[in-house]
């Protein structure tokens, strides 16, 4: 067996132009699996949850990278040798290919992570646009662009990036007495950045996913104290008619995607039946807040599955089904 080629020795092919097929579907491997290692850092240094959202660190790993690893003009990962030649050209002697390829990586699907959970999380992303309007407004701010994320600090004193970072649980401590005003994370913005100034021999900057978790923990128990004393037997009410509009929603599923799918030859009658029922499975499971990938629930009545038949011959349809399904439940409950 031939060892697996270097990615340094990758990357100088692509930027040389001398891939073949096969080297290519390397690159890619190598890129989704830096996205999925980028993905397992979130989740195990930041506290990420992918649960809620459906999908696998696989799935979403390939969401992430797949714009990166598109053609350009044509050009067979033409935007991943593009990103690679700006570095190039900027650092000169200096490029190191391994590091240049993990960065450019680690950039997009930041970016791109950004973007996914604004879809997901509306109340994130309006914190998210906050933030970054009023730092980009405020001299008082500066806001520090980092292979890790973005970082903020006091622009009158050294961010000192080369020390620690305070541990998170250790500066949400410190800001449970913070006062949220009309500008909530603004106040815990300022509120961490005092808090670290009084830490000796520590980062005084503070990451930006941290900022909103802040605030979106204190907004939500400030919002669950307000409403405690209104809970009442609505919420019991509210649960039957949501699986009374989800059994709903199944039934009409079942008649379209028979019309749409089932006698255009496009699924068996044994496919669109486990789709129909891995969508039940999911439902459930996201009723106890332990939700897994679309896949996994797809492989549980269709075993024998594999990721990439998954995604050749089952994702788009069975996520629009999925899509669909939803849409039609909040038409229901309104």
């Amino acid at each position: 067996m031939h060892a697996p080629p270097a990615t340094s020795d990758l990357i100088a092919r692509l930027l040389n132009d001398e891939l073949n097929a096969h080297r290519v579907d390397h690159i890619v491997d190598r890129t989704v699996e830096c996205a999925r290692r980028y993905i397992q850092w979130l989740i195990w240094q930041r506290g990420y949850h992918l649960g809620p959202t459906g999908l696998s660190i696989d799935d979403l790993a390939y969401d992430l990278v797949a714009e990166l690893v598109s053609e350009l003009d044509g050009e067979v990962l033409g935007r991943l040798k593009s990103a690679l030649r700006g570095i190039r050209d900027e650092e000169g002697e200096a490029f190191d290919a391994d590091s240049a390829f993990v960065a450019v990586v680690n950039r997009t699907a930041r970016l791109n992570l950004a973007r996914f959970f604004m879809d997901i999380n509306p109340l994130q992303s309006r914190l998210l646009r906050a933030l970054r309007r009023y730092t980009v407004a405020s001299p008082a701010v500066v806001r520090i662009d980092s292979v890790s994320g973005y970082w903020y600090a006091a622009a009158d004193r050294d961010p000192q990036l080369h020390l620690p970072a305070v541990p998170a649980d250790t500066l949400r401590s410190a800001l449970a007495a913070t006062t949220l005003d009309g500008h909530p994370v603004r106040s815990v913005l300022h509120a961490a950045l005092d808090a670290v100034a009084r830490i000796p021999g520590v980062r005084q900057a503070v990451y930006e996913h941290d900022i909103l978790d802040w605030t979106h923990g204190m907004l939500q128990s400030r919002h669950l104290v307000e409403s405690d004393a209104a809970m009442t037997a609505e919420d019991v009410d509210d649960s039957i008619m949501a699986d009374r509009a989800l059994n709903a929603a199944l039934a009409e599923a079942r008649n379209w995607v028979d019309e749409k799918y089932v006698q255009r030859h496009k699924l068996s009658t044994m496919e669109a039946e486990a789709m129909l029922r891995a969508i039940q499975l999911y439902v459930d499971d996201l009723k106890r807040d332990d939700a897994l990938g679309h896949f996994t629930y797809l492989r549980q009545v269709l075993p024998g599955l594999t990721q990439q038949r998954y995604r050749k011959s089952y994702r788009n349809t069975y996520e629009y089904i999925v899509r669909t399904v939803f849409t039609n439940v909040r038409r229901r409950l309104e």
